[in-house]
């Protein structure tokens, strides 16, 4: 098994419901459409660099081709 494929396999399985689930820490968490959902979170938690947290929030918000993401915004997930 390539490593593609165990993270391919490993998104794929943050994207399921009893994932979300389980990361909840209340009813309320996860329910309203962002631009930085559960999944997106995590992603961006595992592939940041090594730039500040603005440029980093800028380059991953632009690879996946959503509204840039402000520092403020994503400390408050």
């Amino acid at each position: 098994m390539e490593s593609t494929d165990i993270i391919n396999g490993f998104f794929e399985f943050i994207k399921s419901d009893e994932i979300l689930e389980i990361a909840k820490l209340n009813s309320k968490a996860f329910t309203r459409k962002s631009k930085m959902n559960f999944t997106n979170i995590i992603r961006f938690m595992l592939i940041r660099g090594s730039d500040n947290a603005t440029v980093e929030l800028d380059k991953y918000s632009n690879s996946i081709g959503i509204q840039p993401v402000s520092r403020q915004a994503y400390s408050l997930i």
